[in-house]
């Protein structure tokens, strides 16, 4: 077992640190060594070439990053994976809880084995625009609190008009929908960048049977039961299909499981709901898109500490308040970081 504490290091922080070449040797020796989940890697990058360069040089110098692979080849940790190994700990029938089984996945690489050299990592920069591009319009998307209705939360489907929702006429109202909200980044609220998103997404999906398949789904299903969980059962069965396969674990023992019962799930829902209350409470704030990954970041925080904003901070402080346990810290500098750091490991 490795000697140091897994933290996951904000993207604020990792900005301060390669900016002011602050050695490694200072985490190491309060105990902890960084984990660099594939969501603060995509905003780490997302500057011009110069700085992505310096970034990923820094990362590749770095002897010991915390990662959680899928399997046995040495990556980055994302969400999906996340919640794939819990689906693995479900079906494992492990006798470890599921904080322990996921720090058991967890695993320590040196920055040069999962960026390279310099040439690796020039590489690297011409693969990643196109990725981040459609990354950063889906999380656009995805923070945009008007797709997430408060009085979805009172509703059954038995009272949701599934039929009326779901028709191909319905798709240009959700692309005004989308609009109604402005964001703070102004090249955000070009038409072309998220509602054109969503319009083309709404319209594949109804070329592709999703609709009937969806209007299917809700007649076979409890008319009791809440339309969020609804959704979120649309959403998981596309992403079983997934985790099915990158697990090699049959698609039958998959959906036997309860999609309530997954923890992360759990989480990443009670943020949302969190977060969308608070912009439905304040119809005047613009969007930052950078809260939806704020809020797949807390996920992580179930078992390790995680670095956090201030706001998140203080949904995170609701959200323990309903019953979770999750460890969140906030650090203004690099010395209130580093000092917090000597409380983690112990």
């Amino acid at each position: 077992m490795n000697q140091f504490t897994p933290v996951l290091f904000d993207t604020s922080i990792w900005v301060k640190l390669i900016k002011e070449n602050i050695s490694y040797k200072e985490w190491e020796t309060c105990g902890v060594v960084p984990f660099l989940p594939l969501e603060i890697l995509l905003e780490l990058v997302d500057v011009d070439e110069n700085n992505r360069l310096k970034r990923l040089t820094y990362l590749s110098r770095l002897p010991q990053i915390a990662t959680l692979p899928l399997h046995s080849e040495p990556e980055l940790g994302s969400i999906p994976y996340l919640i794939s190994l819990e689906y693995l700990h479900k079906v494992s029938n492990s006798k470890n809880s599921l904080s322990d089984f996921l720090k058991e996945k967890i695993r320590i690489e040196a920055g040069f084995v999962l960026f390279g050299d310099a040439t690796d990592i020039k590489n690297y920069l011409n693969a990643f625009d196109s990725y981040l591009g459609k990354s950063k319009r889906k999380n656009a998307v995805l923070a945009n609190p008007m797709l997430f209705d408060p009085r979805l939360r009172e509703m059954k489907i038995s009272d949701f008009p599934t039929e009326k929702v779901f028709m191909e006429s319905q798709i240009e109202k959700i692309g005004e929908l989308f609009e109604s909200r402005l964001y703070k980044k102004s090249f955000e609220n070009e038409p072309s960048y998220g509602k054109e998103l969503i319009i083309n997404k709404t319209r594949n999906m109804a070329n592709q049977g999703h609709f009937d398949h969806i209007k299917d789904l809700q007649s076979k299903s409890p008319q009791d039961m809440p339309v969020l969980d609804f959704l979120r059962l649309i959403e998981i069965k596309e992403l079983i299909k997934d985790i099915s396969e990158n697990l090699n674990v049959p698609l039958n023992v998959l959906e036997s499981i309860d999609f309530r019962d997954i923890t992360i799930l759990n989480i990443l829902d009670a943020y949302k709901e969190e977060y969308c209350k608070e912009l439905w409470r304040d119809k005047q704030r613009k969007v930052e898109s950078s809260s939806y990954v704020d809020g797949q970041l807390v996920a992580f925080s179930y078992f390790m500490p995680v670095m956090v904003d201030v706001r998140t901070a203080l949904f995170v402080e609701r959200m323990n308040k309903r019953g979770f346990y999750l460890k969140c810290f906030q650090a203004s500098n690099v010395d209130a970081f580093l000092e917090k750091l000597t409380t983690l490991s112990k």
